[in-house]
């Protein structure tokens, strides 16, 4: 069995995990609506008249945007474990999953880049306005202009990421995954048949079977506590496949006994199948959440 021992750490991977919950991250999310939301409101709200502001309502608001939004985040995360059932099987109680018909993770990497570019622009936003009084008395070369220049050079890079995403979905479109059972059983064999309309016959199909576990751990940074995602391959199972029919592709993989899926718990433990193959002008790629548990 392909068992990765010791793990291999996952550097440019995002976690399938919430925050932490505990009085201090709903203290933290709490403290973080409440200064965003009285930002925006003194910004947007007729208290206080414009001329007694050191800034445009609009670069007030974006100031109190940047404790709103991590506030809202985080306040999602939490609340979000509270969607699944509250009772039956362990898999409904973890997440609301297709039975027969899983679609691909495409619109959650692009909420998740769109969220990133979102969050980079509206803290930046505040940065490139004082800076601009910078440049307008003709202060070219001082060293805030090129620190938000450099930052702004960031935002443009997240930016590209995120059209190359949504260029890639909108000529693939969005992948499924059809199983055939549900869930899959670890230590059995499961059978799957990709459905892309990227697929044509003749193309070599790579497809990557992982299980990944993922935890918050504590690191010293600077003297000081920081929580930071450690995220791990536990099991990788790589597969090549020629595509037979246009649009799809069968898959089978033997698996192994553990581990099962605990999405909603620490540490978390969860099922990725990726799959890419090489195409003109613009690689296919799709990667999908897949429900492996004990039965």
């Amino acid at each position: 069995m392909p068992v990765l021992d010791p793990p291999r750490r996952l550097q440019n991977h995002s976690p399938r995990m919430g925050m932490m919950p505990g009085v201090l991250t709903w203290f933290m999310a709490l403290a973080c609506l409440g200064v965003g939301g009285y930002i925006v409101a003194i910004a947007l709200g007729p208290w206080i008249p414009e001329r007694e502001l050191d800034a445009p309502r609009w670069v007030v608001a974006c100031i109190g945007g940047i404790f709103l939004l991590p506030g809202m985040l985080i306040t999602a995360s939490l609340l979000i474990r509270h969607r699944a059932a509250s009772h039956g099987p362990v898999w409904d109680r973890q997440r609301r999953w297709p039975r027969r018909r899983l679609g691909d993770d495409s619109l959650r990497d692009l909420r998740l880049r769109f969220l990133w570019v979102l969050g980079v622009a509206v803290f930046l936003t505040p940065f490139n306005y004082f800076v601009s009084k910078d440049v307008s008395r003709g202060r070219w070369m001082s060293p805030e202009v090129f620190g938000v220049g450099f930052f702004d050079l960031v935002l443009v890079f997240l930016l590209l990421g995120l059209l190359f995403k949504l260029l890639r979905r909108l000529r693939y479109g969005r992948s499924y995954l059809e199983l055939s059972a549900f869930p899959i059983a670890l230590g059995r064999s499961v059978n799957l048949r990709l459905e892309a309309r990227a697929l044509q016959p003749g193309m070599l199909l790579e497809a990557r079977l992982m299980a990944i576990q993922a935890n918050w751990q504590s690191d010293m940074v600077s003297g000081s506590r920081r929580q930071t995602a450690a995220v791990f391959c536990v099991y990788e199972d790589i597969q090549r496949r020629e595509v037979q029919r246009a649009g799809e592709c069968l898959l089978e993989w033997q698996l192994p006994d553990a581990p099962a899926t605990t999405l909603g718990e620490f540490p978390t433990a969860y099922w990725e199948l990726h799959v890419s193959a090489a195409r003109r002008g613009m690689d296919y790629s799709a990667g999908f959440l897949l429900p492996v548990y004990r039965v």
